[in-house]
């Protein structure tokens, strides 16, 4: 039996300046904070503009699994704190040479920059496993995360009536921040 996942929102974001940030690979010790991650996602109505896979247990213990061939990373507050951002590299385990990024970020720690900081960090592990262009998918209704991916330099051309499909050129890409 699967432990019950907490429906409570996260740790609102510190007041301050000093927010201790964690980027990291997914692994096993990540699955149940992800899972509740996705939860809140999911609770909020966010989970209808990211939907990489199905949120549960059965489909995400595999991608903490390492040697999957895509990269999945969570960003968290604190050393042991909760998952406040998710976001992959896909298309790697299938023999595409250009991998699909994808990120959601907590709803409570929206507009702090945990985005460009999760964007960055796949920027830099997508260049060093070798990939020189990027690409993603978005809903056109998704101005804020228009917005971060033109800001890293993002290209856009219609994917369907309701979403962009956006490429970017890893060594032309503008450096925005370090991670």
């Amino acid at each position: 039996m699967h432990a019950a996942v907490n429906l409570l929102p996260s740790a609102p974001p510190p007041a301050g300046p000093a927010i201790d940030l964690r980027c990291r690979r997914l692994t096993p010790r990540h699955v149940h904070d992800l899972l509740t991650f996705l939860a809140r996602l999911t609770a909020s109505g966010d989970g209808r503009l990211f939907h990489p896979h199905a949120f549960t247990r059965e489909a995400v213990e595999p991608l903490a699994a390492f040697g999957q061939g895509d990269e999945y990373h969570v960003l968290t507050s604190g050393r042991d704190g909760p998952v406040i951002a998710y976001g992959m590299l896909r298309g790697w385990k299938e023999g595409y040479t250009t991998p699909s990024l994808g990120i959601a970020v907590d709803g409570q720690w929206r507009g702090q920059g945990i985005g460009r900081r999760l964007v960055t960090h796949l920027h830099r592990i997508a260049a060093a496993r070798g990939a020189r262009t990027l690409r993603l998918k978005v809903y056109r209704s998704n101005t804020a995360a228009l917005a971060l991916y033109r800001s890293f330099g993002y290209e856009f051309r219609p994917f369907s009536e309701i979403e962009w499909l956006g490429s970017l050129n890893l060594a032309a890409a503008p450096t925005r921040m370090a991670a």
